[in-house]
């Protein structure tokens, strides 16, 4: 069974791929969604590092999503 802080961090990912998802398709018509398409993503990926190094602990997986985040991030700042 899941506990709160599980299921919380549970939403708030499936929230952030939910609008990943759409922003992708609104991409394919709209242009301008980009950067804020690359900010939705980096939040994303660093959630799934939060869940993974909370609750599946792989040793490798999470520094390497946050370095993905990271770079998403300063892709739109730079």
């Amino acid at each position: 069974m899941m506990n709160k802080l599980e299921s919380v961090t549970t939403l708030i990912q499936t929230v952030f791929a939910s609008s990943v998802f759409y922003l992708t398709i609104g991409y394919f018509f709209e242009k301008s969604y980009l950067p804020l398409l690359e900010i939705l993503l980096g939040c994303l990926v660093f959630v799934i590092a939060l869940n993974n190094k909370l609750f599946y602990k792989s040793k490798y997986i999470t520094p390497l999503c946050v370095m993905f985040g990271l770079l998403l991030m300063m892709e739109v700042f730079i």
